[in-house]
């Protein structure tokens, strides 16, 4: 035996090497088993260490003592061990190439549990202000058991856009829970646990090499820090939008061109690995799926039937999918949709809509924070979500011309990032587009990312780049999702300071806030007018320090009845981190309250007060 041999024998699992054996003997079956057993435990091994590491990390955390760095800051160096162990585990064996994919998923699922779940677990509340909003439409939705698209109010898209609400009002009266409350905070890690599975079907179509598939699995969870996940009707609708994409790309090939295709379209077109060859067998079955996956996107989303119609039409016109009337239909469904659900979302917001049409560079330039007055922290904050997204960014490019000079798959996954850009043009989304744009693209961003790496003809090297690139990732990530904690965890007593208002708070009274980030609007939303000193003018924003009265009477100059102002500890932390309102303000408009004749104090805890214009009617009248 030689010394390379003999090296190789002893990397085996124990027992005599096969020259040892007298010739013709035969291997048991339990050693067989012990042979592929030991290396299965092995390979499991980290998984538990950095199990028993995270759920350790999560029992010496004090919420209170977050700084302006959010979660990341009172998190254990313990948490930031589990998580590094488990990236630089995926990186080894995601490199070996012949992992089990079971083991793989193990690995993943403890990733987003890690990612996600984390807030889950230590919270004692909702986390996101919107999250709670939309448990208050499902709250109308089961007490009204209807939707009202004609009503005059801020909720007026929810109602035109049901879909979701309307699937979790018939989960909570199936499942017996008194409110989607109780669930509502575990959306995160399921919504990210839902995507694996198309997402590896996405990447498995588009990719021939299994390392780059899992590679860009780990890209893209990384690269997720812009919180589209929660309980929210985009997380519902971005999860049928990747359904969708893989059983169009897929399942769904389009018929053979019968004569010469124009240049363009042959530039489209490539092979797709995973795709199936030959026309399915259930091609209308296959089609009625697609057509019931768009059909919950655009009675449930704005924003996302959109995206669905533009990567159809790139995909039809590569001759990616078919048939080329899938697009028209899905666009003629969401005009219907807009134009027999919507008209009253269309009357309050059209002007804006139409304004920011053709306006490129403004769309691109609105979800973006000044931070002339941030904190250092906040700062850091910023520039990590900034950084995180262009080194997606450059990784994709990178991997687009490395994987284009292999003669490998690139074109499909290069459209279809670039394909969400468009929408950029055509609205601003409440100054939230270029977010939703990166996250449209994500997933392809990720694919092309990780062609940085594989296709890969060396052995060496590939699991040190690999765990570089994704340790990087994921303290810029922790960083950008965790760094605004301060303002999207409410304490107990601001949960407990909104429980008493919606208990006490008569019919048709204002509710006044500094800013929308508190517990609001979730139960009996319809029966409350809302006001939120953010909207008001600049001009009278800017002088709310030194003169916050009538800034608060030019809130509530149209109010019905009683008015509570409601100040809490997220709502500061909320001011300081966007500068809508010059700093200090919300405690300038408290001290203003407290002397201003006609109100007082009606509830107070040390993270919430409640002021009041006149005593509220016990009870809350209904």
């Amino acid at each position: 035996m030689t010394g390379k041999q003999a090296e190789g024998a002893s990397l085996t699992t124990p027992g005599p090497p096969a020259s040892a054996l007298p010739p013709g003997a035969v291997v048991d079956a339990p050693t067989r088993s012990r042979r592929r057993v030991l290396p299965l435990l092995g390979q499991l091994l980290p998984l538990g260490l950095a199990l028993a590491l995270w759920l350790s990390s999560l029992r010496r955390v004090d919420l209170r003592g977050m700084s302006d760095l959010g979660l990341l800051s009172v998190l254990p160096l313990t948490y930031g061990a589990a998580l590094g162990l488990v990236i630089g585990t995926l990186a080894v064996l995601i490199h070996q190439g012949s992992t089990r994919p079971v083991v793989l998923v193990a690995y993943f699922v403890l990733l987003i549990a890690i990612l996600h779940a984390t807030p889950a677990i230590l919270y004692d509340s909702l986390r996101y202000a919107w999250g709670w909003k939309h448990v208050g439409v499902v709250d109308f939705i089961l007490r009204h058991h209807a939707v009202a698209p004609r009503m005059d109010s801020p909720f007026s898209a929810y109602q035109s856009w049901p879909g979701f609400f309307a699937l979790n009002a018939l989960l909570v009266k199936v499942s017996g829970l008194g409110s989607a409350l109780s669930y509502a905070a575990w959306a995160p890690p399921v919504v990210e646990l839902l995507a694996l599975g198309p997402l590896k079907l996405l990447f498995t179509t588009l990719a021939r090499d299994t390392r780059q598939v899992w590679l860009a699995l780990l890209v893209f969870y990384l690269g997720n820090w812009v919180a589209q996940d929660y309980f929210s009707p985009q997380a519902f609708a971005y999860l049928l939008y990747l359904v969708c994409l893989v059983v169009c790309l897929r399942w769904l090939p389009a018929a053979r061109a019968g004569t010469p295709l124009p240049r363009w379209r042959r530039w489209m077109g490539e092979t797709l690995p995973g795709q199936a060859t030959g026309a399915p067998v259930r091609r209308r079955e296959l089609l009625a799926v697609v057509l019931l996956l768009a059909g919950g996107i655009v009675t449930s989303h704005q924003l996302t039937p959109f995206m669905l119609v533009a990567a159809l039409c790139v995909l039809c016109l590569g001759r990616h999918t078919g048939p080329a009337w899938l697009p028209v239909v899905v666009a003629a469904m969401t005009v219907a949709w807009v134009a027999f659900m919507a008209t009253t979302f269309l009357r309050d917001n059209l002007y804006w809509i139409i304004a920011s049409i053709g306006q490129l560079g403004q769309n691109a330039q609105t979800g973006f924070v000044d931070l002339s007055h941030a904190t250092l922290d906040q700062k850091l904050v910023s520039y990590a979500s900034r950084a995180l997204t262009a080194l997606v960014g450059l990784c994709a490019v990178a991997g687009w011309f490395r994987l284009r000079h292999a003669r490998q798959p690139h074109r499909v996954a290069g459209l279809l990032a670039a394909t969400p850009v468009t929408l950029l043009a055509a609205n601003s989304y409440g100054g939230e587009m270029v977010f939703r744009v990166y996250l449209f693209a994500l997933p392809f961003l990720a694919l092309l990312a990780a062609g940085l790496v594989y296709p890969r003809t060396a052995r060496t090297g590939g699991a040190t780049a690999i765990a570089a690139l994704a340790i990087t990732m994921s303290m810029l990530f922790c960083a950008a999702y965790y760094g605004r904690e301060r303002a999207n965890y409410f304490t107990p007593e601001e949960v407990a300071a909104s429980t008493w208002l919606y208990a006490h708070a008569p019919n048709r009274a204002m509710l006044v806030g500094a800013t929308a980030d508190f517990p609001w609007a979730w139960t009996h939303y319809e029966t409350y007018d809302y006001a939120f000193l953010e909207d008001l003018p600049p001009a009278q924003r800017r002088t709310m320090v030194s003169s916050p009265l009538p800034a608060v009477d030019e809130a509530v100059v149209e109010r019905r009845g009683p008015v509570y102002v409601v100040l809490t500890r997220s709502q500061v932390d909320s001011v300081r981190y966007t500068g809508v309102l010059p700093d200090g303000a919300v405690a300038a408009v408290g001290a203003a309250l407290e002397h201003a004749p006609g109100y007082h104090v009606v509830y107070q805890n040390r993270d919430a007060v409640i002021f009041a214009a006149s005593l509220p009617s016990a009870g809350g009248a209904r």
